[in-house]
């Protein structure tokens, strides 16, 4: 099969990814200790703990002569009756492991011990993501090329793909995540399901049915891909493989054994930590598919897809140009896959750029646009205009996440165009957050309330400095001070209850703040902190007072804040304390703050 043009692009996405390797300063290749974050580590976890050290019970991070312990967390782990299980399954370990292999075969053969997090190691993660993201590009343009003719337009849908989306980012900037090897699997699921189409041989469907097992270890709910093979075939062709299928069972058979084999890994890992081969590791979280957030999902400022990817609605007008079968099959996929992505407990899916769970299916939404190459002359340059801008505003949106310019967890209307097209470096850092999801229902009832005025005295507070301020009818008011001198106030020791000790909790936060000066407050935050017996910090988080900058002055203005609290340890004698730190020392006054603090009711 003839593709040259689209080897050349694959080629200039290359040289491009070497010229940004190069170029963006906070690129994970260049620092070699920071490929390997946030739930990557979790991701990751399997390799080091099987290959080297020999442990499923990830003890081994507590070993402070390893120095690695900073790259896990003990909230990757799921309690169990019976031992803790890692709670992220193992397919992307799995997917890298000939990569981490080759790295440690050569450190071993060069007399270098490892604990699997030196540089190179990182490194090789690096190189794992790269390749699956081009391996996965090139599978997109095979199966692309089963329906269209015009080189030059499969051309530019992959590098648009490639570069106009947030695949880039996972792909180059946060390759521990497991984004990038589900694409790649997703794009080869869909080419195995048309070879198997287009010539019946048994072997591909053998093929597909062992690559859906390794999608089931990667990412569970990702074989709805399945539900995008009618797409590929229309609805009738569809029907006619599936009754092929059945009627030669042996052959079901099997598909079925080759898929249990490769899933199975998971529950064998899972036996291995705890007797339990079914163990479920994601507690208290899951789906609530009555309460689906599509429209957040879309359209949100936060992570909506077509706000963070633009490209996709330039993509998704290429339905147009399909024969009805496979528009009416498309957008039911769509819709599907959607819903299951908003129905997840967590519809922003925590830190990331951009809707991550849709990336994962890029090779099947990202399909319909090189049906342009089926419109009328004058929209095929619309298009690619629009294209170029979509991709400019996605490599710009993608530095601006990079150097901290949008926030990670939540954004919304007012930071995303405060924000808008920003690279100053006063734009840096301006966003704060504070209002993270519960992981359920609330229970009716607070745990605590706490209130407090600065206008009278009050024994929560473990320092008061209050400072007269002149209320609108003249009469003489008091707040809670920061300025150049007063860097802490208003620290209020929390009670420390039996089921903030059992799960995680929620609070809640609501106070005034009124600036003098414009920013005053800009860099200011809540802490919200554990300490031992001895004033020794366990646990602690931050949110800015403000989530933007303000301009205006003078003016008193409510913000309320939602943080879930780890529990605390049982059996130390831990305080809770929140109070308010101002690095900068500018001056600003805060009052009325009410503390509540909320446990889940967990259903039996």
């Amino acid at each position: 099969m003839k593709i040259t043009r689209i080897a050349i692009a694959l080629v200039g996405v290359i040289a491009l990814c070497t010229l940004y390797f190069g170029s963006w300063n906070n690129a994970p290749w260049q620092t070699d200790s920071t490929v390997i974050r946030g739930d990557g580590q979790a991701f990751y976890a399997w390799l080091p703990a099987v290959c080297i050290h020999h442990d499923l019970s990830f003890r081994y991070y507590q070993d402070t002569a390893l120095h690695i312990g900073e790259y896990f967390s003990e909230r990757f782990l799921y309690p169990h009756a019976r031992g803790k299980v890692l709670k992220t399954p193992c397919g992307e370990a799995l997917m890298v492991l000939p990569f981490f292999a080759a790295n440690l075969g050569l450190r071993t053969l060069g007399g270098s011990s490892s604990t699997g997090y030196e540089p190179s190691f990182q490194r090789a993660l690096g190189l794992a993501a790269w390749c699956y993201w081009l391996a996965g590009l090139w599978l997109m343009a095979l199966v692309m090329r089963r329906y269209v003719s015009s080189d030059g337009w499969m051309a530019a849908s992959i590098v648009a793909t490639a570069l106009g989306t947030n695949l880039w980012y996972y792909a180059v900037f946060h390759p521990s995540m497991s984004h990038v090897y589900s694409f790649f699997l997703v794009a080869a699921c869909c080419l195995l399901w048309l070879k198997w189409s287009e010539s019946g041989k048994k072997h591909w469907p053998l093929l597909l049915a062992a690559l859906l097992g390794l999608v089931y270890l990667v990412r569970p709910v990702n074989l709805v891909v399945i539900a995008f093979f009618p797409v590929l075939s229309g609805g009738s062709g569809f029907l006619r493989n599936v009754r092929a299928l059945f009627s030669r069972w042996k052959l079901l058979l099997s598909a079925a054994i080759l898929f249990c084999l490769v899933a199975g890994l998971q529950h064998a890992l899972n036996h291995a930590q705890c007797g339990d081969a079914f163990a479920w590791t994601y507690k208290h979280e899951g789906f609530n598919f009555l309460h689906a957030r599509m429209g957040s999902v879309w359209w949100s400022f936060n992570k909506g897809f077509f706000v963070y990817a633009p490209l996709a609605l330039l993509a998704l007008c290429g339905v147009l140009w399909w024969d009805r079968s496979r528009k009416v099959w498309f957008i039911a996929f769509f819709l599907l896959l959607s819903w299951l992505t908003a129905s997840w407990w967590n519809w922003n899916y925590g830190s990331g750029l951009g809707m991550r769970p849709l990336v994962d299916f890029y090779a099947c939404l990202f399909l319909p646009m090189a049906f342009w190459s089926s419109a009328p002359t004058w929209g095929q340059r619309v298009l690619l205009a629009l294209t170029g801008a979509a991709v400019g505003l996605c490599q710009l949106q993608t530095w601006q996440f990079n150097h901290r310019i949008i926030h990670p967890e939540e954004m919304d209307a007012n930071k995303y165009r405060h924000v808008w097209l920003r690279t100053d470096d006063s734009a840096v850092d301006c966003l704060g957050g504070g209002n993270e999801l519960p992981l359920g229902a609330l229970s009716d009832s607070p745990l605590f309330t706490r209130a407090a005025s600065f206008g009278r005295p009050d024994s929560l507070w473990h320092t008061l400095i209050a400072a007269p301020v002149a209320s609108a009818s003249g009469e003489s008011l008091y707040a809670g001070l920061l300025n150049d001198t007063i860097l802490y106030n208003a620290s209020v020791f929390l009670p420390v209850l039996p089921a903030m000790r059992s799960e995680t909790w929620m609070i809640y936060l609501q106070s005034d703040r009124l600036e003098p000066s414009p920013d005053a407050a800009a860099r200011a935050v809540w802490v919200f902190t554990y300490q031992d017996s001895k004033g020794k910090t366990t646990w602690y988080n931050k949110l800015r007072i403000n989530d933007y900058p303000r301009k205006e002055i003078n003016r008193w203005e409510s913000f309320r804040y939602q943080l879930r609290m780890p529990a605390m340890q049982a059996g130390r004698d831990e305080k809770c304390l929140v109070y308010i730190y101002n690095p900068e020392g500018k001056k600003f006054l805060v009052d009325n703050v009410h503390i509540a603090g909320y446990s889940y009711d967990w259903q039996p």
